[in-house]
């Protein structure tokens, strides 16, 4: 549940960024989700608790083309809370799930709707070097994916469309924000996301032992093109209850490569794992929030992708 205190901060930030993560996560068990039934043999929901009594579990589908809809997504509807995953090492893949033949790929093939799980959040995360990768996760009346308390440390959420629809093009919100990371969650890299559309906050960090996390390459408040406004209903990103050294925002490549950059973020292991293409991230919570998004226009309009009009980013920050 979202936390809120006296002197909560409020910062709007959207990231465009582009650094690509890999996780070093190993499997042991392997457990495949073969029918979109909320419970039973091969659901998401029996993988979960398979995983949770284990550790290094990877959760990947193979759900038959026959349960797809005409663009080739399987829709997998809880009527109840899904299983907090507690089990250390957990892999839930939405990429492993193949799109039927003659069927082009236009986003996420896995979508998780929330509409009948009653008060609950998508996926939450109470483990410790878990990945959550490639589902599309809406509809839920909190959140669609938490990382809450100490445990859940050096974790990934990686290429997860939370608040839209599997083609990260229109809103399929979630109740409240599309991650929360709290109760003390830290070293824990979220990277290559859409986290738009949602009702409130796209993203929620709250508790002062919350920290040293990592949002980079994701796009906060618009569409998968990066073109349109998508925004969440409060801000695109929330610093609330004194969370701290945290890291978000967006710089140029050079200054990336610079000395002064290096310096400043080389405690920060997770950065080794990312591969920087146009540009880059790195912002801290502590720094004033004007001159950030200065600095992230003068980024954008130096060094932006091509597809990318630098107008529309700086009209979608809506501050």
């Amino acid at each position: 549940m979202r936390k809120n205190g006296a002197g909560a901060s409020l910062i709007r930030v959207i990231a465009p960024v582009v650094f690509l993560c890999s996780s070093g996560v190993s499997s042991a068990a392997s457990l495949v989700v073969t029918t979109t039934a909320d419970s039973g043999p091969g659901s998401l929901r029996s993988a979960i608790s398979q995983a949770d009594a284990t550790s290094d579990a990877a959760i990947s589908f193979s759900i038959p083309s026959s349960a797809a809809s005409a663009t080739g997504v399987v829709t997998i509807s809880p009527v109840s809370a899904l299983p907090i995953l507690t089990g250390a090492g957990t892999v839930i893949d939405g990429t492993t799930q193949q799109i039927p033949a003659g069927t082009a790929r236009n986003g996420q093939a896995v979508v998780i709707n929330g509409s009948n799980a009653g008060v609950s959040s998508g996926l939450v995360v109470e483990a410790a070097h878990c990945l959550i990768k490639g589902l599309a996760i809406s509809g839920f009346s909190a959140a669609g994916i938490e990382l809450s308390g100490s445990s859940a440390n050096n974790d990934t959420v990686q290429f997860c469309y939370l608040g839209t629809d599997p083609t990260g093009i229109s809103a399929a919100p979630n109740g409240e924000w599309g991650i929360g990371v709290y109760d003390g969650a830290h070293n824990n890299v979220i990277g290559g996301n859409i986290i738009s559309g949602n009702t409130q906050d796209g993203v929620l960090i709250t508790d002062t032992s919350t920290s040293q996390n990592i949002f980079v390459s994701n796009l906060i408040g618009v569409d998968a093109t990066g073109r349109k406004a998508l925004p969440n209903g409060g801000a695109g990103v929330v610093f609330d209850n004194s969370a701290t050294s945290n890291t978000i925002g967006v710089v140029s490549l050079r200054h990336a490569a610079s000395a002064t950059f290096k310096r400043e973020f080389a405690v920060l292991e997770h950065l080794v794992a990312f591969e920087p293409a146009k540009m880059c991230c790195a912002v801290r919570a502590r720094w004033e929030i004007k001159p950030v998004v200065r600095a992230f226009i003068a980024a954008v309009q130096a060094d932006a992708p091509a597809h990318i009009d630098p107008r529309r980013l700086q009209a979608a920050l809506a501050l």
